[in-house]
């Protein structure tokens, strides 16, 4: 399967290029890269020092002190504690599904929020996008060398047989080797308010002229001088045990894919341009106006370096513990060597050679009182004890709990839930490094979006049919609508599902459960002041009182529902029912005013009031508007004929 990377085509006019511009961009970048190369010659040997302290290797091949060949070793602490870090991070953030969580404003709606969100839960698992493995591979840089960095481009894979087709298309992460990541001297930590950035890619002669027939706007006839190989790559490759035999036949020629803001033409404002620069040469290989909104790149770090862009990490943080420890390691080894190792004193010409052989039965020709055996060293029972606390202290350095010592905090009688909460928790120490990296792979997720809106406003019909195909029509315009929305950078937010550095499943279904039992409680009591809100008989002040109850009871659930961190839409959850009871209460009141002209109304035409439980009921012919029969006033007053008044 082939890549190719293929940036979206621009909507303006093309760059009007010129020999002398060409001249003085050049020399410009030359400067730039040169200045950013030598600001960072100290940064590389640390990388080169956290590469040898990861594996293991010793700085100095032999040791012979105090003895020849003496223990060698370096400590695996610091090793031990980056892979740490690294296995809870992937498990933290890789075992919450879904991984990636879309809120909308109100601008964009809840609709178009889900059709992003569905759209990414696609992608997610999707091979073209190849977000697992560039976030295992930039968060191990992140956690050894303290900072990560992801590029995300439009790629076509093609597969050619007997017909050249495409096979995938789509927006693809890749992370970068942090040394092949180039940036100015003393920027700051956002590379999107970087003036540039560059990515360094090494070709061979026959790679470079494979490049040159794909891309047609390459000028390649400059590229001649090979390039030195960086340092940090070459010890990367030599550690994996994956470096190429120095035979001194393979020449390699670099290339930086450079991103920068540079006035080109002199108007005094600068454009953003993307250029293809050969710094051994200082030939421009290719030039045009940069065909993104946005910088394509993501960056994270473990341990901030304030106001500057590269970061620490794990390695580097606990260099001189580390250090330490395998300083003692080696003396510890040394001691138990020695304290097993004899030496012998004797007259001169007793032994005829330095070492004595030994072998079973052997007879020495000498005099036992000749001879004397010297002891030179004890067996030190500390070392054990000073090597367990430079452990402790490490970990206690870049904040991993100690197992043993919360185990014996927890006690017999701590529910089993809530000790493998404590045990499974990251220490708060690790909120930035965490934060950091959640954000930079939300970033270069959300680059994806970015890319598949360059082509849909290009006009990419293929593109949107694929969205029909995927997502269903509804959702698929939701989406594309979406994306075309100028409103879509501050109305859609992505953002990576967990949150803090702790996961507890179990734990997690039963805060499921008992928002779930809350919420139960909760909306009943929402639809009752409601209710009440827009109750016509109700007196003016006691509906106003039930809208103010509404709203402060709304603000209430609404921080209940924020404690969950399960919940990554409480804007959503969290229902909010005051302006619908606001217009519940003006029907209310409509409804009593009408009722009020309409009783007045009748008033002034003489009749009843309707409604009016004192108002005098027509009855029946010949009976009394109350019932009874009428009354003969001729007989008024006097008993009937049964003794009974009438």
């Amino acid at each position: 399967m082939r890549t190719v990377i293929r940036h979206p085509d621009n909507l303006v006019e093309s760059l009007r290029r010129s020999r002398s511009r060409d001249s003085q961009l050049s020399e410009w970048l030359y400067e730039q890269l040169t200045n950013a190369d030598s600001s960072r010659f100290f940064l590389e040997q640390t990388w080169a020092e956290s590469m040898r302290t990861y594996h293991c290797t010793p700085k100095d091949a032999v040791r012979n002190s105090p003895y020849i060949n003496a223990a060698n070793d370096v400590s695996p602490i610091a090793a031990e504690k980056a892979d740490d870090i690294f296995s809870q991070i992937i498990s933290v953030m890789t075992s919450i599904s879904p991984l990636l969580t879309v809120r909308g404003t109100s601008a964009m709606g809840v609709r178009a929020a889900k059709a992003v969100q569905q759209r990414l839960d696609l992608g997610v698992n999707s091979s073209i996008w190849n977000i697992h493995q560039a976030f295992s591979e930039g968060l191990k840089d992140a956690i050894k060398l303290g900072t990560c960095a992801f590029m995300t481009h439009w790629v076509e894979e093609r597969k050619k047989t007997r017909f050249s087709r495409i096979q995938a298309r789509g927006a693809k992460i890749r992370a970068v080797p942090l040394e092949h990541f180039l940036v100015p001297s003393g920027s700051c930590s956002d590379i999107q308010d970087s003036p540039w950035f560059a990515v360094f890619h090494e070709y061979t002669g026959s790679d470079i002229t494979e490049l040159g027939k794909q891309h047609d706007t390459w000028d390649i006839s400059q590229v001649k001088t090979p390039c030195s190989r960086n340092t940090v790559h070459r010890l990367r490759e030599h550690a994996a045990q994956q470096k190429q035999q120095e035979t001194g036949d393979t020449e390699y020629y670099g290339i930086h894919e450079i991103y920068c803001w540079y006035d080109y033409d002199g108007d005094r404002e600068q454009e953003e341009l993307l250029c293809y620069y050969n710094l051994e040469s200082r030939s421009i290989i290719d030039l045009s106006y940069s065909p993104y909104d946005h910088f394509p790149a993501s960056t994270a770090t473990f341990d901030l370096n304030e106001y500057l862009f590269y970061g620490r990490g794990v390695l580097e943080i606990l260099n001189s513990l580390n250090t330490t420890a395998g300083d003692i390691i080696n003396h510890w080894r040394d001691n138990g060597f020695l304290a097993n190792t004899r030496i012998f004193a004797g007259k001169a010409g007793v032994l005829d050679q330095d070492t004595i052989e030994v072998w079973p039965g052997r007879k020495l020709h000498i005099n036992p009182d000749d001879i004397k055996e010297l002891k030179i060293s004890d067996i030190y029972p500390s070392f054990p004890a000073l090597f367990a606390l430079i452990d402790q202290l490490a970990a206690r350095r870049v904040g991993i709990p100690s197992t043993p010592a919360m185990t014996e905090a927890l006690g017999n009688r701590t529910p089993g839930i809530t000790a493998l909460t404590m045990l499974q928790n990251i220490s708060q120490r690790h909120a930035a490094a965490f934060n950091s990296i959640r954000t930079g792979l939300a970033s270069a997720v959300r680059q994806c979006l970015y890319r598949e809106q360059e082509r849909l406003l290009i006009g990419d019909i293929d593109l949107e049919m694929y969205f029909q195909d995927l997502l269903g029509p509804e959702n698929a315009q939701l989406y594309i609508d979406c994306l075309k929305s100028p409103l879509f950078d501050d109305a859609i937010t992505v953002e990576l599902t967990v949150s803090t550095a702790s996961i507890n499943k179990e734990a997690d279904k039963q805060n499921a459960a008992l928002l779930m039992s809350q919420a139960v409680q909760i909306m009943p009591a929402i639809l009752q002041l409601s209710a009440q809100a827009g109750d016509p008989t109700a007196p003016e002040p006691l509906r106003a009182i039930a809208i103010k109850c509404l709203a402060s009871f709304t603000e209430l659930f609404d921080n209940f529902i924020r404690t969950f961190e399960q919940v990554r839409n409480p804007e959503v959850v969290a229902i909010d029912a005051t302006q619908e009871a606001q217009q519940l209460s003006m029907q209310a009141s409509m409804v009593q005013l009408l009722q009020g002209m309409v009783n007045s109304a009748t008033m002034q035409a003489g009749g009843s009031i309707p409604g009016d439980p004192n108002a005098e009921q027509p009855g029946a012919e010949g009976e009394s508007p109350n019932g009874n029969r009428p009354v003969d006033s001729a007989t008024s007053g006097q008993p009937s004929s049964n003794g009974v008044i009438p």
